[in-house]
């Protein structure tokens, strides 16, 4: 927990901070640790276990959109010049997050790419076993033997 000052600075290891801002910072820092944990949990292969967090994600990033939208209507104000000691430490947590965000993304693709190659295995193997359809012409004669569609269908035990 952080304590803040009258002038709503924070002293979470920042200098002093405008409330909005440190708001936004806290905000960005508690969205990044959620997908963190989110990122552990699908990489040890738990990513049912995530369900838990999407009530508090969507809660933080709800939060994460007001608080950037409060610092960007009074940017100049709250932030200073083009090169402020507060710019700096904004962007520093917006890149970590950015990287926390890639991180995800990557994890995500990953997961989603073996997911189909499972599927796609499964779909022609029901395909083989299911066997060749041979089909008749017009004329009563047997056409080339090819391979029927097949329903699948999946469970989240996949």
């Amino acid at each position: 927990m952080t304590d803040k000052t009258e002038s709503g600075a924070t002293t979470e290891g920042h200098q002093d901070l405008p409330a909005a801002v440190a708001h936004l910072m806290e905000t960005t820092a508690a969205l990044r640790r959620l997908i963190e944990r989110e990122n552990a949990l699908l990489e040890s292969r738990r990513p049912h276990e995530t369900k838990i967090l999407q009530g508090e994600k969507l809660r933080l990033t709800e939060e994460y959109r007001a608080a950037l939208a409060r610092v960007r209507a009074e940017e100049a104000a709250l932030l200073g010049e083009r090169d402020s000691p507060i710019r700096r430490q904004l962007k520093a947590a917006t890149e970590a997050f950015r990287a926390e965000l890639k991180r995800h993304a990557r994890i995500l693709i990953r997961l989603k790419t073996v997911t189909e190659g499972i599927v796609r295995a499964i779909s022609e193997e029901a395909v083989r076993q299911r066997g060749v359809v041979r089909r008749y012409g017009t004329d009563a004669k047997a056409t080339q033997a090819v391979a029927g569609p097949a329903a699948l269908s999946l469970d989240r035990r996949i």
